[in-house]
């Protein structure tokens, strides 16, 4: 929830949410006519949508995305300044991704549509010209105004990675790419082991392992060896694994800013450790009680199974997070 006043339409009979954005339901709809306000789904918005290619020929939705396995909107405009700095590299990336697709003789995996927020015409013209990808024949109209309030978007540059059936796979997508300028990682979905990076971040959600290497490529290296092992552990679906404890999200950490936090957050208790468990929801460190620099398969597994399992007390507090 992003502030108040905020309004949520449950099913009263699961209890499921329909819609967290009733508030702005109701204000286009005070008759309550299309109560209760389910939300729509992307591409059927898009459907009813005028859409058009970087020279402004018309274009139809199932044209532009093909057989793409995922569809990017891309919220940004020209007057935006980290847009103007983003979008070039943004564009180098879906050029990649579409060159290893045309080497690979496969068809394009990566469709992306400019949802614009510009002021005027010539702005959002000009804009368009240099991206190599399609958009929304309008700027800060009906159809993106649809769009951002469906995803809540309430800073730009922001890119909503959906799939092909308009169903949200990530709203990290500009991490993404800032992290994987060369789509290494596409389609940048959560990984049973995950580098922690801008994207990836937002995945800490509870309790999160952290194994920590001397630099970002031993913590790409470490987590490309550890996933194939931690995604077996997840599926043995072991009693005393997971069980109680089944948001325990696992990442490497190299030498980014990201990183250095995590370590300052484990404060001294945490001082020398190459594995690291923080709650910060509950504002606890864990550590392994012994041979606390070793981040070995057998290592990393036995401190996540004895602490889902219960066995561990917290070492201290993380520090002030101010």
């Amino acid at each position: 929830m992003q502030g108040i006043p905020t309004l949520c339409i449950l099913d009263a009979a699961t209890a499921e949410l329909i819609t967290d954005s009733g508030r702005s339901a109701f204000m286009g709809d005070r008759k309550g006519e299309q109560l209760p306000w389910p939300k729509p789904n992307a591409l059927d918005v898009l459907r009813k949508a005028p859409l058009i290619d970087n020279k402004k020929n018309k274009m139809a939705l199932n044209d532009i995305v093909g057989q793409a396995d995922v569809v990017g909107l891309y919220f940004s405009a020209h007057w935006c300044g980290p847009c103007k700095a983003f979008t070039p590299k943004f564009a180098a990336t879906y050029a990649k991704l579409k060159a290893d697709d045309e080497k690979a003789g496969r068809p394009q995996r990566f469709a992306v549509v400019f949802v614009s927020a510009d002021r005027d015409e010539e702005s959002f013209t000009h804009y368009l010209a240099s991206m190599p990808w399609h958009a929304v024949d309008e700027h800060s109209g009906e159809v993106n105004d649809a769009l951002s309030q469906l995803f809540g978007v309430d800073g730009i540059p922001t890119l909503i990675l959906l799939d092909k059936k308009g169903n949200v796979l990530s709203d990290e997508g500009v991490g993404a790419v800032a992290s994987d300028a060369t789509g290494d990682d596409f389609p940048w979905q959560p990984r049973a082991v995950n580098v922690l990076n801008q994207a990836t971040a937002s995945l800490i959600q509870g309790p999160a392992l952290f194994a920590f290497a001397d630099d970002n490529a031993k913590a790409k290296a470490l987590a490309s060896a550890l996933a194939p092992k931690a995604e077996a552990w997840r599926n043995e679906a072991a009693p005393e694994f997971f069980a109680g404890a089944d948001t325990i999200a696992f990442f490497t950490c190299g030498t980014d800013p990201l990183a250095d936090r995590i370590r300052a957050l484990s404060g001294s208790a945490a001082k020398g450790a190459a594995l690291v468990i923080l709650d910060l929801q509950q504002q606890l460190v864990y550590v392994p009680e012994n041979d606390s620099a070793n981040v070995s398969e057998s290592a990393v597994k036995a401190f996540a199974q004895d602490f889902a399992a219960g066995k561990y007390k917290a070492a201290g507090k993380p520090m002030n997070r101010a």
